[in-house]
């Protein structure tokens, strides 16, 4: 069976999110829409028998051209995430845009995640630790491939997902 749940713009959210979900509660579907009910990204969620995400597929406004994809690569022993891929179609190209590393600390938590771009040229990356006396981790800082301290939107510049 599947449920839907629709989420209003809210000060996180610049628009109203329905949620596809299987009798798991997992993700299927999700549309983002704007304040006048038009589609504006529609991402279609494929999983693995684990359950895990293994490929997300971004389709424009008529729900049929396919915008970009990511995909996603697990560790065997785990379902810690390996890396993830961006894509996005281009004259009928296929184009990696962005790749995503995940490096882990002794405890299995995510520490940092190196950023490449087109070229698989590495442009930045993102910390994550504890911040007080929180049970889960948050984002530190970002920074750029010569270690400066910059905004994270600017490790954002080709962020389709």
């Amino acid at each position: 069976m599947i449920s839907t749940d629709v989420f209003e713009p809210d000060k996180n959210n610049i628009y109203k999110c329905v949620y596809y979900r299987d009798s798991k509660g997992r993700t299927l579907r999700k549309l983002l829409l704007d304040d006048f009910g038009t589609v504006i990204k529609d991402f279609l969620y494929e999983r693995c028998e684990r359950g895990l995400i293994v490929y997300v597929a971004l389709y424009g406004k008529d729900h049929i051209t396919l915008i970009g994809e990511r995909t996603y690569q697990y560790f065997v022993e785990s379902s810690r995430c390996k890396l993830t891929e961006d894509c996005i179609f281009e004259n009928g190209q296929k184009i990696m845009i962005r790749k995503a590393v995940y490096n882990y600390d002794d405890q299995n938590r995510t520490n940092r995640v190196d950023l490449y771009g087109r070229d698989d040229k590495f442009f930045g990356y993102q910390v994550y630790g504890y911040i007080g006396d929180d049970d889960f981790m948050s984002l530190i800082g970002c920074f750029d491939k010569s270690d400066n301290r910059v905004s994270c939107l600017s490790l954002e510049d080709e962020k389709i997902f």
